[in-house]
This record gives structure tokens, C-alpha cells and sequence, in this order.
């Protein structure tokens, strides 16, 4: 088991995705510089309440974009596996720090054919608001070795349904679960606001 500094924020940050994140409490300055002097990562969920055996997001500082006079600051982190909390304790610090195990899939096989099916949904949805996600969304999924999450950035799910997606095993069922809320989007597709702001307003850096 590794030992691994915790933030409490209510986000998922999937494997290989980015996002930005501005700190201005002073135990998660603490704990980001830290990390950042030491060239080490922390983990992210939502609560300590009942914290063990929840998935959370392990990420790594890839950036200081902004700093600021009072001390605040933006940063960008990249997601780098999953994991589950084992248990967790208040550090001296004011932040959370917790005994955690790697999560890993049992499979990362996806049939082509699954795979081609939810982007083509996924691209009729784009079309159907005439939105450019841009070259290096696509650029970066055709490298991502799991689609499936980098096609989770940017549809929309629900709080509750991308902490359910990140507690998949297989790939095909993560692909699986977006095809199915692909198809529950299309009855929306007449309303383009809706999925104007269902796909634009997610947060994550292309």
C-alpha cells in the first residue's frame, strides 16, 4: 500500500485527462507544493466520510499557470490511475492523507466495431450542435490506449455516473455505458442548448 496526500473535491479526473484547478485554501497550498518539491502526486474523492474502498482519482501537478499576490494559484493536473482508499487520516498539515492500492482493469480489450459505434454517435451529437471539439481532442484520442475515458470528458455525464464509469473493469463496458447515454442524449438533439452546454461545459483541457 502506498501513503498518498488526499484533496477533498467533488471532480473525477480520468486517467491521462487534464484539468485545471485553482488553490486558495492553505492546507491544499501546503499539500500542492509539496507534491510539486517532492515530484510526487495525490489523490482525489469526494468526502473522508466513509472514504474506505472509494475510488478516486491519483493525478500529477503538470503546470503553475498563474500565481497570485494573496498566494492563491492555478495549476493543471494530469490524471494517472485510479485507486481505492484502504484508510484515511488528518495529517498535521489540515489535509487528509490515506493508505491507498492501485485500481486496475481486469480488461483493456475493446472490439473495434463497439469502439466505432460510440464515436460515431458521439460525432452525431457534435454535428448536431456544429461543434468543433478540435484536432487535438482527436489527436490525443487516437492515442489513448483507453477511449473510453477520453471520450467521458466531454459528454456530459453526471457526477454520480462518472464515479460509476471510473469503477469499471473493462473497457467494453465503459464504452458500453457511454453508447447507452449517447442514446438517451439523442432525444435532446432538437433542443441544440441542452447539448450545447451538456457537451461544452465539463471543464477538461483538450
Amino acid at each position: 500500500m502506498n501513503k498518498i496526500p488526499i484533496f477533498i473535491l467533488k471532480l473525477v479526473v480520468f486517467p491521462n485527462s487534464y484539468y485545471p484547478l485553482h488553490i486558495f485554501e492553505e492546507r491544499y497550498k501546503k499539500l500542492i507544493k509539496s507534491c510539486i518539491e517532492k515530484g510526487l502526486g495525490f489523490g482525489i474523492i469526494d468526502s473522508p466520510l466513509n472514504a474506505e474502498n472509494k475510488i478516486g482519482s491519483f493525478v500529477e501537478v503538470q503546470q503553475i499557470t498563474k500565481r497570485f499576490d494573496n498566494g492563491e494559484f492555478d495549476i493543471i493536473v494530469k490524471g494517472i490511475e485510479r485507486f481505492t482508499v484502504n484508510n484515511i487520516n488528518l495529517s498535521s498539515d489540515g489535509y487528509y492523507e490515506a493508505y491507498v492500492e492501485p485500481f486496475y482493469d481486469e480488461s483493456e480489450y475493446a472490439q473495434p466495431l463497439l469502439i466505432e459505434r460510440t464515436v460515431f454517435q458521439f460525432k452525431e451529437i457534435l454535428s448536431s450542435i456544429k461543434y468543433d471539439i478540435g484536432e487535438s481532442f482527436w489527436d490525443n484520442f487516437l492515442a489513448a490506449n483507453l477511449k473510453s475515458f477520453k471520450l467521458a470528458e466531454k459528454t456530459g455525464l453526471s457526477y454520480d455516473d462518472q464515479i460509476e464509469l471510473l469503477g469499471m473493469k473493462q473497457e467494453e463496458k465503459r464504452l458500453a455505458f457511454l453508447l447507452q447515454h449517447f442514446n438517451k442524449l439523442k432525444k435532446y438533439l432538437n433542443d441544440k442548448a441542452v447539448i450545447d452546454k451538456i457537451v461544452k461545459n465539463d471543464g477538461y483541457l483538450n
